[in-house]
């Protein structure tokens, strides 16, 4: 166990997420109606702010895994898509 201590925020800390690669605690907090979203590492240190592009960052947000493909053409056979519907209306 371990506390954190957060940056000051008006309404308190939340959407408090572990970052994909386990080394930091991901936190958002609003000061003066902006959202700031920060990154503290777990083993101490400063803690870094991210998405502050704008001065404005994000409420709600979630990571994703860049590894992971998609496949342009439906795996399910219930699927079609939608350009191969409009080709049947050209026949």
């Amino acid at each position: 166990m371990k506390t954190i201590e957060t940056q000051e925020a008006e309404v308190g800390t939340f959407n408090l997420k572990w970052s994909p690669d386990g080394q930091y605690v991901v936190y958002t907090i609003q000061v003066d109606g902006i959202y700031r979203n920060f990154a503290a590492p777990i083993n101490g240190g400063p803690h870094k702010e991210f998405l502050d592009e704008h001065e404005k960052g994000v409420w709600l947000f979630d990571w994703t895994r860049t590894d992971v493909a998609y496949a342009v053409e439906p795996t399910n056979r219930l699927t079609t898509l939608w350009g191969k519907l409009k080709q049947q209306d050209l026949k």
